[in-house]
């Protein structure tokens, strides 16, 4: 009597198949299952760009491999241990939130770090869930500056559930300096802004005089940036100018990727005349031709005058929804 199935060869032919097609079902499934998600933060490995002064990419990193970002009651502190026998004078903390990117013309901001217990630590601002914060540290080691390699985190990730600043549509006051701005054209030779306590609100403005031998001079700021214009729906911004003595005008530029090779360039159709008196000058972002609103990260004003001619800037805000203050 014949056998009822296959001959044995055939069964391990059919065997080998069977199994052959299980296994690249499983390697099917494997390779369609969602990657492993990212960690709350990590080491920058990419191309980088420190901001001036900083000059080099060689950095000390093993100096800094216990700097670290960490959710504690809500609030985001990065911590750092120095190296036994580091002699540590003062240490600070630099952030830039957003995308990496845009190296030549991104926002940054200093944060004095505190000595707690035995780690210099500081709480540092979160205005977003979903915008990257990148940082790094600059320590004053035996009399020398040290800077870290720069670290990226994901507040989100990290924990965090809700941002730790609410959103304002105040930019800039001077209250606290001028960090984030920089002059493109016809600046002082010393290349430094002064601040003036002819302030419309608080204590200072800022002063920018043409200097001799000029009739106009140009500078600007890094604060407005594009992800942060379109997740609060801003749509303009206004400041408020004034001239010390005599009348002037000012021009307006938005750029979005400033300073690189792919690099644009809106201007606002209208110059604004400038006298002695504050006047709140707005510039809606339908005005700017040709406008990127998400790739926005640099906002110039250009200056026109008598050479010796002193203006005075103040509060500068974000136009929306909300009452301008």
């Amino acid at each position: 009597m014949k056998s009822g199935g296959p001959p044995i060869r055939w069964r391990s032919f059919i065997g080998r198949l069977v199994s052959g097609w299980l296994a690249g079902l499983c390697a099917a499934v494997v390779q369609g299952a969602d990657p492993a998600p990212p960690p709350p933060e990590a080491w920058l490995t990419n191309a980088v760009q420190f901001p001036p002064p900083i000059s080099t990419n060689v950095v000390p990193s093993v100096r800094f491999d216990s700097l670290h970002a960490e959710l504690l009651a809500g609030t985001v502190k990065v911590r750092w241990t120095p190296m036994a026998g580091d002699p540590v004078g003062a240490a600070v903390l630099r952030l830039s939130p957003g995308q990496p990117g845009h190296w030549l013309a991104r926002d940054w901001r200093a944060y004095p770090m505190q000595w707690r217990g035995a780690a210099w630590e500081t709480t540092i601002p979160v205005d977003s869930l979903d915008e990257h914060l990148i940082y790094f540290a600059q320590a004053l080691v035996a009399g020398q500056t040290n800077v870290s390699p720069m670290r990226l985190c994901q507040p989100r990730r990290l924990g965090l559930e809700i941002p730790t600043r609410v959103f304002w549509p105040f930019v800039e006051g001077f209250e606290e300096g001028f960090e984030s701005w920089r002059w493109l054209a016809g600046g002082p030779e010393d290349g430094r802004f002064q601040t003036s306590n002819m302030a419309r609100n608080g204590k200072f403005a800022l002063a920018v005089a043409i200097p001799a031998g000029k009739s106009s001079v140009t500078f600007g700021t890094t604060r407005l940036r594009g992800w942060y214009l379109l997740e609060h729906g801003a749509n303009g911004i206004s400041l408020w100018l004034r001239t010390r003595e005599g009348v002037g005008a000012a021009r307006f530029t938005l750029m979005a990727n400033a300073f690189s090779t792919n690099q644009t360039v809106a201007i606002h159709p209208v110059t604004a005349s400038i006298r002695t008196q504050w006047q709140r000058v707005e510039l809606p972002f339908s005005r700017f031709p040709k406008l990127s609103l998400d790739e926005v990260d640099f906002f110039s004003i250009e200056f026109l005058g008598p050479s010796g001619s002193e203006f005075l800037i103040d509060d500068l805000q974000l136009l929306g929804r909300w009452r301008p203050d």
